[in-house]
C-alpha cells in the first residue's frame, strides 16, 4: 500500500503533467529527484508505461507495484513495464523489461506534435525514444530549413527525422548499430515528407568523422548542423568508447565539419 507521503508526491507529479498529456503522448510522469522519487523515472508512451528503477530507497522499492497500479487506476496506463538500471549501459541493456500490469506490448507508435515514433518497450533501454529530447526535436522542426545535417550516434534517428520534417535539405544518420538504423529507417518512413533525403550509415562514428573530414577538406559541402550525442560508454569492433576520453576529439573534429555559420 502506498504511504501518504508517496501518494501525495504521485498526485502532485501527475497533476503537473495533465496539460502536457493533451499535447504529446510521450510524457515523463516522474523525474527522479525532481519529483521526490530518487532513483525512479516513469515514462509514458500513450497508455504504455515504463518504470526505470535504480538504487531505490526502501520506501520506493517496496511500493513499485503500487506506483504502477496508481497509473493504471487513473487510466493513464493500460500496460506497465519495469526495467531495473544497473551500473553501466551494457549491464542495464542485459536486464529484461518486466511486465507489471496489462498485456505485453511488442511495439506501438506514439505521436509527439507533428511526428510519430516507434516504441518497443522490450527491445531497448530507452524504448527507442529519449523523452527528455522533446525540446530539441521541437527546435529542429523550427530551425532546420535548408540545412545539411549530420546526426552522430543517432540511435533510432528521432532527431534526424525532426530535422527532415523541419525542412532540412539532407540528413545523414550515423550509428554503429544496424538494428538501431533499421529502426531509424522505420521512423523516417512513417514521417516521410516529399523530397526528404536521408542516408543511414552503419559505422563507428569516430571513423566516419575522420573520413568525412578528409572529404570536406577536398571540397565536399560542409554541414550546417552537427548533432553530437554520444553514449557514456560503448564498444565497436572490440574497441571501447569512453566519453571522457573521446569527447574532446569528437567535438573538435565535428566543428571542422561545419560551415562558418554552422551549429554543433
Amino acid at each position: 500500500m502506498l504511504t501518504v507521503n508517496l501518494l501525495q508526491k504521485l498526485e502532485k507529479a501527475v497533476l503537473r503533467r495533465l496539460e502536457l498529456r493533451k499535447q504529446t503522448e510521450p510524457v515523463r510522469w516522474i523525474d527522479d529527484n525532481g519529483d521526490g522519487f530518487p532513483g525512479l523515472v516513469v515514462d509514458g508512451y500513450g497508455d504504455l508505461g515504463m518504470l526505470h528503477a535504480r538504487s531505490l530507497k526502501r520506501e520506493i522499492e517496496s511500493s513499485l507495484v503500487e506506483i504502477a497500479k496508481y497509473f493504471v487506476d487513473q487510466k493513464i496506463f493500460r500496460s506497465v513495464y519495469l526495467r531495473r538500471r544497473r551500473e553501466g549501459a551494457e549491464c542495464t541493456a542485459k536486464e529484461p523489461a518486466e511486465l507489471v500490469f496489462g498485456d505485453p506490448v511488442r511495439e506501438i507508435w506514439v505521436r509527439e506534435g507533428a511526428l510519430e515514433f516507434l516504441i518497443r518497450p522490450e527491445d531497448q533501454v530507452n524504448s527507442g525514444l529519449f523523452i527528455d529530447m522533446r525540446d530539441l526535436r521541437g527546435w529542429l522542426l523550427r530551425e532546420s530549413l535548408g540545412f545539411k545535417v549530420l546526426n552522430l550516434f543517432c540511435f533510432t534517428g528521432t532527431l534526424g527525422v525532426a530535422a527532415l520534417n523541419g525542412g532540412a535539405q539532407e540528413v545523414v544518420q550515423v550509428d554503429i548499430s544496424k538494428r538501431a538504423l533499421r529502426w531509424a529507417q522505420e521512423n523516417f518512413e512513417r514521417n516521410r515528407r516529399e523530397g526528404a533525403q536521408m542516408r543511414v550509415i552503419a559505422e563507428d562514428c569516430r571513423a566516419f568523422v575522420a573520413r568525412e573530414l578528409r572529404r570536406v577538406k577536398k571540397g565536399l559541402r560542409p554541414y550546417d548542423l552537427v548533432i553530437l550525442d554520444p553514449p557514456v560508454f560503448g564498444r565497436s569492433a572490440g574497441k571501447p568508447f569512453r566519453l571522457g576520453e573521446e569527447v574532446a576529439g569528437l567535438v573538435g573534429a565535428s566543428l571542422e565539419l561545419l560551415t562558418r555559420t554552422g551549429t554543433l
